[in-house]
Parts: structure tokens; sequence; C-alpha cells
């Protein structure tokens, strides 16, 4: 009889250890678990940063790529626009030396017209003096 009750008391003692040793092992693997999942929730955050911050280094390089376009776009811009101001003054000064020219010419000839002109008048005058003078 005393080892009956002796036998009952360590099989209750027993699944008393084995009950406790349950919740122990659950709550190292939930303690397990948890480390995990901050660790992974930590690494996580970490790659995010990471990629924040590729992307902005990837912004920037293409910001700055950009900025180093327009300005060889503006160069480019500024040296096509000299080249067409030179090439627009070269040929207005030939247009305008050219009309020069011709305005040189037609006035000379209009001179030249203009001074017959005077000097038949001139001889017309003379003769009708002359004539009067005879008469």
């Amino acid at each position: 009889r005393i080892e009956e009750v002796q036998s009952q008391e360590l099989s209750r003692r027993l699944e008393k250890l084995e009950a406790r040793y349950k919740e122990e092992e659950t709550a190292y693997r939930n303690q397990q678990l948890k480390a995990h999942e901050d660790r992974v929730l930590k690494y996580t955050q970490k790659l995010q940063k990471q990629q924040e911050h590729s992307m902005e280094d990837a912004r920037q390089e293409m910001e700055a790529e950009t900025d180093r376009r327009k300005g060889e776009l503006l160069i480019d811009s500024k040296r096509t626009l000299q080249t067409l101001k030179d090439r627009l003054r070269v040929q207005m000064s030939g247009a305008v030396s050219s009309e020069k020219q011709r305005v040189d010419v037609r006035l000379a000839q209009e001179t030249k017209e203009i001074r017959e002109a005077y000097e038949r008048e001139m001889e017309a005058s003379i003769r009708d003096v002359r004539t009067k003078a005879r008469e």
C-alpha cells in the first residue's frame, strides 16, 4: 500500500514535471521565435533603408546626369546660336554692301542724268537769251 501511494505520488510529480517541461519548452520556443522575428524585422528594416538609400543615390545620379545633359544642350544651343548669328551677320553684311553698291551706282547715274539735264536746260536758256538778244 505504501508503495502504491508512493507510486501514485511519483506519477503525479512526474506529470507535473512533464507539464512544467512542456510549458518551459513552449516558453523557450516562443522566446526563440520572438527573437527570430525581431532579427527578421531588423534585417527587413535594414534592407528597406539600404533600398531607400540606393534609390536616393540613383535619383541623385539621374539628376546629375540630367543637369549635365542640360548643360551640354545649353552649350550646344549657344554655339548654334552664335554660328547662326555669325552667318546672318556675314549675309547681312554682304547684302548691305551689295545694296550700297547698287544705290551708289543708281545715285551716280541719277546725278549724271540730272547734270546732263541741267546742262541741256542751261544750253537751251543760253540759246534763248542769244536768240532774244539778236532780235
